[in-house]
């Protein structure tokens, strides 16, 4: 039936996961930290426009989201991303220290609140294939970056607030309860470190007029 469940700690709609295990999460770069226990691994979800899955909240100031996603569906619109449909998303309504990543007519955005800012992938992924994100953030600088296939496909800077607003980070649908999303999602892993690229060094100083001659 409709409406929430819970099963062990995980807030959970009519799901059709193949198993809440923990899978190995992804190669990492040999230089960044051993992760954290991850919130819950899900081999398999499909997300059929009704399913979802929700997790409690644990991370707010640095985290990284991690997973894997076949697109199936050309809904949302782009440029906030809680206009998206949800794929891993912790939406609060009105302007809220919150965040998420969502889906837009085929391509993907990340982004967090207070004030919402969001960055957008330039390419769609609706193409039948699975693709792997990454979306991290770091707190102390407001900096957050979107990787798709391992590439960056954007990155900004927003709030360096705590995101606490949300209880909730809802997989296959926006944290409101709208915008299901329709395709597959597998090894979730939400880790509470950044693992941005390293910010391009300030452009030297240009040189000083030279002195009038005498």
């Amino acid at each position: 039936p409709g409406g929430r469940c819970v099963l062990g700690g995980v807030r959970a709609g009519r799901s059709s996961a193949s198993a809440l295990l923990a899978p190995a999460p992804p190669p990492r770069p040999p230089s960044a930290p051993p992760p954290l226990p991850a919130q819950v691994g899900v081999s398999t979800l499909s997300c059929d426009g009704s399913t979802f899955l929700s997790l409690p909240r644990m991370v707010s100031d640095d985290f990284s989201i991690e997973f894997d996603v076949l697109i199936n569906t050309t809904g949302g619109s782009c440029g906030a991303w809680s206009s998206g449909v949800g794929l891993v998303d912790a939406d609060v309504s009105g302007v809220a220290d919150d965040f998420g990543v969502s889906a837009c007519v085929g391509r993907l955005q990340f982004g967090v609140g207070s004030p919402d800012t969001t960055v957008v992938s330039g390419a769609a992924y609706d193409d039948g294939s699975w693709h792997s994100v990454l979306a991290t953030r770091e707190r102390s600088s407001g900096r957050f970056e979107l990787f798709v296939d391992g590439v960056s496909v954007g990155s900004a800077t927003g709030s360096t607030s705590a995101l606490t607003a949300p209880p909730y980070v809802d997989v296959c649908r926006i944290q409101t309860g709208v915008r299901y999303f329709i395709g597959e999602i597998r090894n979730v892993v939400i880790s509470a470190y950044a693992l941005l690229t390293p910010a391009p060094p300030p452009l030297p100083l240009s040189a000083p007029p030279p002195s009038p001659t005498q």
